[in-house]
């Protein structure tokens, strides 16, 4: 099932903001981006954000399954190209080769700040990013006024 509504006209709007003649097959998309994280295309749909990849993604390919992400196999993380695209698991994502920067560092950590073992039993994703279950609960207990 598509994530996001849309209509003919606004699947025109969408592709008037792709350069499908980017470089090396990419479509970068070019207009606004969202600074936070990975500098992925955002697309703004009747007051809602979606990022760019995504809906490239399901117009062409379909549905992204329940529990996975979007992997850019070409590296561009404002390339709307569905063919440069992968749906995989958030850790087959994270820890693919070619990685570099935050993600990469983040990826090879085996502790978090507070020192428990990122190990897969004490693992949790969220926000599509690696949680420590400890401190989950330290936060969840903190905030329900238990600690």
């Amino acid at each position: 099932m598509t994530t996001f509504p849309i209509e003919y006209i606004e699947i025109s709007t969408f592709w008037s903001k792709v350069d499908l003649t980017g470089p090396e097959g990419c479509w970068p998309w070019t207009k606004s981006v969202v600074s936070a994280g990975k500098g992925y295309g955002d697309f703004r749909l009747r007051g809602f954000h979606y990022y760019a990849h995504r809906v490239a993604y399901e117009l062409l390919i379909g549905d992204i399954p329940n529990g996975l992400v979007i992997d850019h196999l070409c590296d561009n993380s404002i390339c709307c190209n569905p063919y440069h695209m992968e749906p995989k698991t958030i850790n087959a994502n994270a820890s693919r080769e070619g990685l570099h920067g935050i993600s990469k560092i983040n990826s090879e950590k085996e502790f978090c700040l507070r020192g428990h073992p990122l190990t897969e039993d004490n693992l949790m994703n969220s926000k599509n990013k690696r949680t420590c279950k400890k401190c989950a609960k330290i936060r969840r207990d903190k905030h329900r006024g238990l600690s």
